[in-house]
């Protein structure tokens, strides 16, 4: 796989990453450190622990919170659900899937973040969607339905938990719940509309707008003048060279718009920002 050039510490993943052991609060089952090949988390311990635990109260509602549809299964998908359903924790930087994987698996997050992009030949990434908690990797359950392999990269941005199902299972459940069905689809329209966004960006949009942009919608998400990110992240999310970040930067800082700091972006003027920002 092309190297990447990413700011910051990152993990190299081995073998698409190692989940490490979970903690002992609000865990389904003590599972120890266990590879992933191929897009397929290990069985093992992972599974066992969960089988030997019981339905207990505390991880219904861990099931509940994670899949927002399994309260509407019938109590055959519950009970597949609380004995195939594994839950693991990935550091931040690990890559759970790479391009041209088998999807042998479907997660939900059920605390941290992932984000999911393109990876082009010279290096450059273009984000097409994050995954937040409760949420899942709509890419993944279109490479199940279809039988595709897995067109992108996927990697934690924080500390990660899942909760992990078979495809199979996935699969099964599709076909039966009406429930699951309307998930899907509906989770599907929300990504797809994070998708053309990106491609609005890129393709209508000036470098300097989507950079104003970027900036106001942290601010106002954070409530913070000042947003921490380095040039280099920057360029990652916009899809653009870090040249290019650091030319309108210094532009916007010449403007008296922002004030740059180190890995920092002071938003000095917000109402000047949020202006170009819609121009």
């Amino acid at each position: 796989m092309t190297e990447r050039q990413k700011p910051g510490k990152r993990t190299k993943p081995d073998k698409l990453g190692k989940p490490t052991e979970l903690g002992a609060s609000g865990s389904l089952g003590g599972a120890k450190e266990q590879g992933v090949e191929d897009g397929q988390c290990s069985r093992g311990s992972a599974k066992e622990s969960m089988e030997g635990a019981g339905h207990s109260q505390e991880r219904q509602d861990l099931l509940a919170r994670a899949f927002p549809f399994y309260e509407d299964l019938n109590q055959a998908g519950r009970d597949l659900f609380a004995q195939q359903a594994r839950k693991l924790h990935w550091e931040a930087g690990r890559v759970l899937m790479e391009e041209g994987i088998t999807c042998q698996n479907i997660f939900w997050i059920v605390s941290g973040g992932i984000r999911v992009y393109k990876l082009s030949p010279d290096g450059r990434e273009v984000t097409l969607y994050r995954i937040a908690p409760g949420d899942t990797c709509l890419i993944s359950a279109a490479c199940i339905m279809n039988s595709r392999a897995f067109p992108a990269i996927a990697e934690t941005e924080m500390d990660t938990e899942l909760l992990v199902v078979p495809a199979e299972l996935f699969r099964r459940l599709l076909q039966s719940s009406s429930a699951l069905q309307q998930y899907v689809l509906g989770k599907s329209l929300e990504r797809l509309a994070d998708v053309i966004q990106v491609i609005d960006t890129m393709a209508f949009t000036s470098r300097r707008t989507a950079l104003a942009n970027f900036l106001w919608q942290r601010v106002q998400e954070t409530k913070h003048p000042a947003v921490t990110i380095t040039h280099q992240a920057l360029a990652v999310e916009l899809g653009t060279a870090r040249e290019v970040v650091s030319r309108t930067l210094k532009e916007l800082q010449n403007q008296g718009i922002v004030r740059l700091g180190r890995g920092r972006i002071h938003v000095v003027d917000e109402a000047a920002l949020a202006e170009l920002a819609r121009s």
